[in-house]
């Protein structure tokens, strides 16, 4: 789910997505072989929902966070975000399973996700990346409308 909200190999088709995935399991391999990791194949068994859940309660806590450095709201806003973001893969990840909210819902909550994420990326930095930062997720967007799976 996380490798589909930020890879460079959009997937418009169920199809096209089953191979972004093998992808996926490919690099996976070839990385654990790099690095001298035991590599017994690629693991599917995240509890969306239940991740989920955790970083819902884990957010609200967040928000809640009073801290003392000159831009703590914009911090906490940051981390709060961080973790919505988190939360949305865990989701993406059931609805690919076919379980949990429907590619309608996950478009309308990304986009209010990156709509902060543009206010707080505009804070921290150059105008000029943003677009740039996002286009996989503004594309992930259009998946989710457009999806046949």
């Amino acid at each position: 789910a996380f490798y589909l909200m930020t890879c460079q190999y959009p997937a418009p088709t169920s199809g096209a997505l089953d191979e972004a995935l093998e992808t996926l399991a490919k690099k996976n391999r070839f990385i654990a072989e790099e690095n001298g990791i035991p590599y017994d194949g690629f693991k599917d068994e995240m509890d969306g929902a239940r991740v989920a859940a955790y970083l819902g309660g884990l957010t609200a806590q967040l928000a809640e966070i009073s801290l003392a450095a000159e831009d703590g709201d914009l911090i906490t806003r940051e981390i709060v975000n961080a973790a919505r973001f988190a939360a949305h893969g865990a989701k993406l990840h059931d609805a690919l399973r076919g379980n949990g909210k429907g590619f309608a819902a996950l478009a309308e909550e990304l986009a209010q996700i990156l709509a902060e994420h543009e206010a707080l990326w505009h804070a921290r930095n150059k105008p000029g990346g943003y677009a740039r930062s996002t286009e996989q997720l503004s594309w992930l967007i259009s998946f989710y409308r457009n999806a046949d799976i």
